[in-house]
């Protein structure tokens, strides 16, 4: 598995007790999500650690076919399961981004900056978010995702045996109109950056330094 499994069981418990984690089983598939992030692994490549996560926020795993949303009030029954279908949703994303070495710190969460390849475009997702891929709990047998694929505001990446996805942050509209709009003058990679054109003579009014 190419998730930190020790940060892993810290979001989902968190979700447990707050939002509610959704579980459930579809096509051979072992389905885990909250409002943020998720994914979905092949029933035969999940992890012990994993499973005994999960038997201790919601007890036994569903059924082939059945997803619930779990708290600590109870579960509901998810009756549209077509919106679980992780990966055709990884199909029909296209496009793919770059991870940046730029971090945005704030007062409580730190933001990833990452680039899309279509447009050279920023976005900005939770540190912890794209930290969780790691190969700290990869089998031998796994290989880990390349670029994560990118559509409509979610990431998604994906191996042989599993895909995880993640939703970008929309930030606050300084930075949103102002500081991204100057780093997209540059290309990156999360080695490398390269400039791409001249600033604007109305961008480099905008900024507060040069």
């Amino acid at each position: 598995m190419f998730l930190n499994i020790t940060a892993l069981k810290k979001i989902l418990t968190n979700s447990y007790k707050s939002t509610g984690l959704t579980v459930g089983r579809l096509h051979h598939q072992l389905i885990v999500c909250n409002t943020c992030l998720g994914f979905q692994i092949d029933v035969d490549f999940v992890p012990n650690k994993l499973k005994g996560i999960l038997a201790e926020l919601i007890g036994d795993l569903p059924e082939e076919g059945e997803i619930y949303t779990y708290t600590k009030e109870g579960q509901q029954a998810e009756m549209e399961l077509a919106r679980y279908d992780f990966y055709e949703r990884w199909r029909a994303a296209k496009d793919f981004v770059e991870k940046t070495p730029v971090i945005l710190r704030r007062y409580i969460n730190d933001f990833r900056l990452l680039q899309l390849n279509s447009s050279g475009r920023l976005i900005a997702v939770y540190r912890e978010f794209v930290d969780l891929v790691s190969m700290k709990d990869l089998e031998e047998t796994e290989s880990m995702p390349g670029r994560p694929n990118y559509r409509d505001g979610i990431l998604y990446w994906k191996n042989d045996s599993m895909i995880y996805f993640a939703t970008q942050t929309v930030l606050k509209e300084d930075i949103a109109q102002i500081l991204l709009p100057a780093l997209e003058q540059f290309r990156f990679t999360e080695k490398t950056i390269e400039r791409t054109a001249e600033p604007e003579e109305d961008l480099k009014d905008a900024l507060p330094y040069r």
